[in-house]
């Protein structure tokens, strides 16, 4: 069981949009969340390398979760 996120369950199907639209939908227009969206991606692979030494001895987790990063980060970022 996941909880929601826009109507959503499936994270992979949250993009930039998803957060604009949630913008309009709090009355926040002015709040940014899709500005705060994109710096938070383009800090992934910095937070990534500096916490990957945490799964040294699992490389196949360690794939996986970099994996998952990258194409979360795509899937935010698209339409944008």
């Amino acid at each position: 069981m996941g909880l929601k996120f826009a109507g959503l369950r499936r994270f992979d199907a949250v993009s930039i949009r998803t957060f604009e639209r949630l913008e309009r939908r709090l009355g926040a227009a002015d709040a940014g969340l899709a500005d705060v969206v994109t710096e938070l991606v383009a800090r992934i692979p910095q937070a990534r390398a500096s916490c990957e030494g945490l799964l040294a001895g699992t490389p196949g987790i360690r794939e996986a979760v970099a994996k998952s990063l990258h194409s979360r980060s795509r899937t935010l970022l698209a339409g944008r």
